[in-house]
């Protein structure tokens, strides 16, 4: 009997300490990603220049970091950038000619410097918790965020 009570009490304190592991490591990851912007990482580490031609979509998923300068894209359907998950854009110079010039969703992030967006249908459709900055931008097209998505400088 005293045996069960003794095996009981080691395997939940076993289950408290890997609670507290875990609740730790989430709360310093999620620290290092609301502290890093959208040119730095975890730790950090500068967004990695991506290749881009702008002839087709540029996908960002998950916790990728990018960073697009200097291009002319021009998509004949859909987003020109979807950004997705978690994942960091950083734009500067790029011109784009799309229906959807950015698409942002979830906790994405998009920073836009110089550059344009001319777009048939919406210059930028942002929703939950994502979040497009523009500085001197031209931005073209109407813009639509749904939950708490926000967009910042589209004139």
């Amino acid at each position: 009997m005293v045996w069960g009570w003794i095996i009981g009490g080691v395997i939940l304190l076993m289950m408290l300490i890997g609670g507290v592991v875990l609740a730790g490591y989430i709360f310093f990851q999620v620290k290092a990603s609301e502290s890093g912007s959208a040119s730095t990482g975890a730790g950090g580490a500068k967004a990695a220049a991506t290749k881009w031609d702008g002839s087709s979509q540029l996908v960002c998923k998950g916790a990728d970091k990018m960073k697009i300068t200097g291009v002319k894209a021009n998509i004949s359907s859909g987003a020109a950038i979807r950004a997705e998950g978690v994942c960091q854009i950083e734009l500067e110079n790029v011109d784009i000619t799309a229906p959807i010039g950015i698409e942002a969703v979830a906790s994405a992030k998009v920073k836009m410097t110089g550059g344009s967006i001319t777009a048939k249908e919406n210059s930028v459709v942002a929703s939950a918790a994502a979040k497009v900055d523009f500085s001197g931008t031209k931005v073209t097209g109407p813009v639509k965020k749904t939950g708490g998505a926000q967009v910042n400088g589209a004139k």
